[in-house]
């Protein structure tokens, strides 16, 4: 039966059976991926025929390791190459260990199929020897680099750069007590990348730990068509968002998934103004005037009260996010010692006018709140009356760890159903809920009480006919703040035709 299938259908069910069995694993409280492919190792011994579908998919992504370099025969899989110089926790010693990446400086142009490289080394000076080897790879048009400071002299190896079209640089916040002059000269730096690679770039991933505002809307960007900025609001002049893309005329994707980071349970971390009103009659130009053909916004901690941000959407946008993006601060003071994650996310008045605007966008179909309240059957009908075309609604709480007052409806759970069921066509719900009847203290990784929203989950999936996934999270009663988790149900029919929804062991943990 083997022999009678065409390549391309073997092809995409190996590729079937690698994405169902993702494997992930957990170092320094962060999800790192590792390569899935390497499911099908087993699969491969079986025979030649088989090896050869195989291989290509076992080492298109492939890791530094302190075994050395994988064989010269395989590189010619290689697709995207992760280079870092350190083990993670947890991995291989559980202690972080040294791994020799010099020896790719020689060898990076004797990979024909590599176009995404990836590293994640803190040598600055190392840093420059592969990107320079890199910039000689033809086939190369992706380049993430994390965990590399750029302060000191800049590096020439930008330059060398020809094709770029994805660049990614993300980096950590700067040690408590760092000369600011450090910083600044970084931020140059960065400045100086930035405006060699613009020409290029169609995509753009940068933390705003080591880029302002400023410095995007000082560069010209005629190819940009997706910007996400990660990282943390700083102590800086900021300017509006609206103005920083004004060089931006084929952006189609923004993407600004800023923290908001606090020492402590006191901390109040400095105010990022998306949209700033007008003054003296005269205002900066709204989003839908400077990019009336997005598609895609996210923004995140939107909680100064004079932001117009929310009240100035484009009417063209297919996806809105508005999250509370936050940061694990780890410190050796004893009152810190825990973290105190500040996520501003929306009260219920600005909530319900977010909704009212998306009424304006006819093509949304994807819809992502971060709640400081716990969603309301109230809330959900009026996200359906306004956009019922949704495929994809996620409706988080965001304050799990403190206190908060339980659903006063009754019954909770179908009111919610009912007035979900008017979003005929949606595919993907991710949503908060509340346990009203806890017996004992619930931890956020402890999947004890989940059989208690399986009849909800059952009647969403009977009253939804297009429904595939869900993604749950619900109440926590924890002595400290912990994370939140998201369960994930899937939606199946049986034989009959009649659809039930199983669980997978998959816990997502969102910052």
């Amino acid at each position: 039966m083997f022999s009678t299938l065409n390549d391309d259908v073997i092809h995409l069910i190996l590729k079937d059976i690698v994405d169902t069995t993702f494997i992930t694993e957990y170092s320094n409280s962060e999800k790192t991926p590792r390569n899935p492919g390497r499911n099908l190792l087993p699969l491969s011994l079986a025979c030649k025929a088989l090896r050869e579908h195989c291989l290509p998919i076992i080492f298109r992504d492939l890791y530094s390791s302190r075994r050395g370099v994988a064989p010269k025969s395989l590189w010619k899989y290689v697709g995207v190459l992760h280079l870092r110089d350190r083990v993670p926790r947890g991995d291989e010693s559980g202690a972080q260990q040294h791994i020799d990446i010099d020896v790719y400086v020689d060898i990076l142009q004797s990979f024909p199929a590599l176009r995404r490289l990836a590293l994640k080394i803190k040598s600055a000076t190392l840093a420059e020897a592969i990107l320079l080897a890199a910039s000689s790879v033809p086939t190369l048009d992706e380049l993430a680099i994390t965990a590399t400071r750029w302060e000191g002299p800049q590096l020439s190896a930008f330059s060398r750069f020809t094709h770029l079209r994805s660049l990614t640089l993300s980096v950590g916040r700067w040690p408590h007590n760092t000369p600011y002059f450090y910083q600044e000269e970084e931020m140059y730096n960065v400045h100086a990348y930035l405006g060699l690679l613009a020409s290029q770039l169609s995509h753009l991933e940068i933390s705003s730990d080591i880029c302002a505002l400023s410095t995007l809307a000082e560069i010209s960007w005629p190819h940009l068509i997706s910007l996400e900025m990660t990282g943390h609001n700083l102590p800086r002049e900021q300017i509006d968002v609206s103005t920083a893309v004004g060089r931006m005329p084929y952006l189609r994707a923004l993407h600004m998934a800023i923290a908001a980071p606090c020492e402590g349970p006191w901390d109040q971390p400095p105010a990022l103004i998306y949209g700033s009103p007008s003054h003296n009659g005269s205002s900066p130009p709204s989003l839908p005037t400077i990019l009336p053909s997005l598609e895609s916004l996210a923004l995140s901690n939107v909680y100064a009260t004079s932001d117009t941000i929310l009240d100035e959407l484009p009417e063209s946008l297919v996806s809105l996010r508005v999250l509370a993006c936050y940061t694990v601060i780890r410190s050796r003071r004893p009152w810190t010692r825990f973290r105190w994650p500040r996520r501003y996310s929306l009260p219920e008045p600005v909530a319900y006018r977010v909704v009212h605007h998306t009424a304006r966008m006819s093509a949304l179909t994807e819809l992502v709140l971060a709640l400081d309240f716990l969603p309301t059957p109230e809330l959900v009908r009026a996200i359906a009356k306004s956009c019922p075309q949704l495929t994809m609604l996620e409706l988080e709480y965001t304050r799990y760890y403190e206190e908060f007052a339980l659903p006063t409806q009754s019954p909770y759970l179908d009111s919610m159903r009912d007035k979900l069921s008017h979003l005929e066509g949606l595919q993907e719900l991710h949503i908060s809920v509340a346990d009203l009847t806890p017996t004992e203290a619930i931890f956020a990784s402890s999947s004890n009480i989940v059989p208690r929203f399986l009849p909800f989950l059952e009647s969403l999936a009977s009253s939804l006919p297009k429904l595939a996934k869900i993604w749950l999270t619900y109440n926590v009663e924890s002595l400290v703040p912990t994370p939140v988790f998201w369960y994930k149900f899937l939606v199946e029919v049986d034989r009959a035709g009649k659809p039930y929804v199983r669980g997978e062991v998959v816990l997502e943990f969102r910052s």
